[in-house]
């Protein structure tokens, strides 16, 4: 009956797995459509700090997905341990970058520091970039790991049934 609880909760992980690597995706593609969009020399970055704004509400929903990701990880006895650290060390990464690459992007914004906006926009991206890619790589391996111990479980059954029936 634990055992079936277990995997429930491990099936819980994969999902919420998913749905981290979705919003960093969405997350990354409303970095790159803001660095991305034209700005005239003198332009008035006002309008960008309010779509970043919004962003960094974007942001602040995935970290707190990511950090019950990661809650979820340590509590749960079937998912590789290596996974969570890796997915806790990505967790302190965005931490750091949301402390200084998102509030000095913010800053340069507001007071219509071109050259600094585009610089920390430009930090930005490559870092969800590679987050997210790292994320999906260990679900996939996750993942891959689960099928290799379903297999196990349903050959030691059948050896099992073998043994009852014969």
């Amino acid at each position: 009956m634990k055992i079936a609880s277990f995997e429930k909760q491990h099936a819980l992980l994969d999902q919420s797995a998913g749905g981290v690597e979705g919003k960093a995706l969405d997350l990354l593609a409303e970095v790159n459509t803001i660095k991305a969009k034209p700005r005239p020399e003198n332009a008035d970055l006002t309008p960008l700090a309010a779509e970043f704004n919004q962003t960094s509400q974007n942001r602040k929903i995935w970290s707190g997905r990511w950090k019950k990701l990661v809650s979820m990880m340590e509590q749960d006895p079937l998912a590789d341990t290596a996974c969570g650290w890796s997915h806790k060390a990505m967790q302190e990464s965005l931490k750091a970058m949301n402390q200084a690459t998102v509030k000095n992007a913010q800053a340069a914004l507001l007071t219509q520091n071109k050259p600094a906006a585009v610089e920390n926009l430009e930090e930005m991206a490559p870092e969800l970039e590679r987050m997210s890619a790292l994320s999906e790589n260990l679900s996939k391996n996750q993942h891959a790991r689960d099928v290799l111990e379903a297999g196990r479980s349903l050959e030691e059954v059948g050896e099992r049934f073998a043994g009852q029936v014969g």
